[in-house]
């Protein structure tokens, strides 16, 4: 699968984990683990197949929607993201982001699914209303 395809299922792995949780999205400290065990099938999807590195995920959540509830995350709002600090359960801000990007449109960012984008500039990271 390319990048892309990648971000969009671990999108949807994310609201389906919040729709079972209370709709919160998933601590950031453990998104992988928890998204890998009921909802992403196919491992591989936690890879950016530009990414040269052996860690699990190339792909980081945004630490400040840890826990937060869907709809108290604005729509512009990055949930998910290309992470320079790939690893098992990546988590962080846009100080995180890959420079160079990987892809030559920039940065593959998803804000709340199915709005996934390249980008150049700095996207929506937080902080937003109370939890």
């Amino acid at each position: 699968m390319g990048c892309e395809a990648n971000v969009y299922s671990l999108a949807i792995a994310m609201e389906m984990y919040a729709a079972d949780y209370d709709e919160r999205y998933p601590p950031a400290d453990r998104w992988v683990d928890l998204t890998l065990q009921d909802f992403v099938k196919t491992p591989g999807s936690y890879r950016c197949p530009r990414d040269r590195s052996t860690a699990r995920s190339s792909y980081g959540m945004n630490s400040a929607i840890s826990g937060m509830q869907m709809m108290s995350v604005p729509d512009d709002v990055v949930c998910l993201y290309e992470t320079a600090h790939p690893g098992d359960n990546p988590y962080g801000s846009p100080d995180d982001m890959p420079l160079p990007p990987r892809h030559l449109g920039g940065n593959l960012t998803c804000r709340r699914w199915p709005n996934i984008k390249q980008d150049h500039a700095t996207p929506t990271w937080g902080p937003f209303g109370p939890r």
